[in-house]
């Protein structure tokens, strides 16, 4: 799989970025995937890379915030993360809160921190479901 191949797949990466608009959700995962692992030598691809946090599937979603907490998301990437904090996955939330708190700037520490703050307060809890 390329996306194995980390920095030495960077050869790949105009081939990556159009595949993350692919009609296929398994080729826009595998892609971002990919993209993720190539670490900055996929800096070209960020911005691309960035948008598929708000693809259509969960799971190109997933792939996409774990590949940002793996190579670093940057600046640009604060909002779209701060978004999947409400996704429909869990999985998401977390890996867009893991890659976040990867982001070494003042705004994504903040996010961090009031999530936190609000943490206590799950939304799932109700009198009739206590735990």
């Amino acid at each position: 799989m390329l996306a194995q191949w980390g920095p030495a797949a960077a050869a790949a990466l105009p081939a990556l970025r159009r595949c993350l608009d692919d009609e296929h959700w398994w080729v826009r995962r595998n892609a971002a995937e990919a993209i993720g692992r190539m670490g900055t030598a996929g800096d070209e691809a960020l911005p691309a890379l960035v948008a598929r946090l708000r693809d259509g599937d969960r799971r190109v979603r997933r792939a996409t915030a774990l590949g940002l907490a793996q190579r670093g998301a940057g600046a640009a990437a604060i909002g779209p993360l701060r978004q999947m904090f409400a996704d429909e996955d869990r999985y998401n939330r977390f890996y867009a809160r893991l890659a976040l708190s990867r982001v070494d700037q003042p705004r994504a520490r903040d996010l961090l921190l009031d999530d936190l703050m609000t943490a206590r307060w799950c939304p799932l809890t109700t009198a009739d479901s206590l735990y």
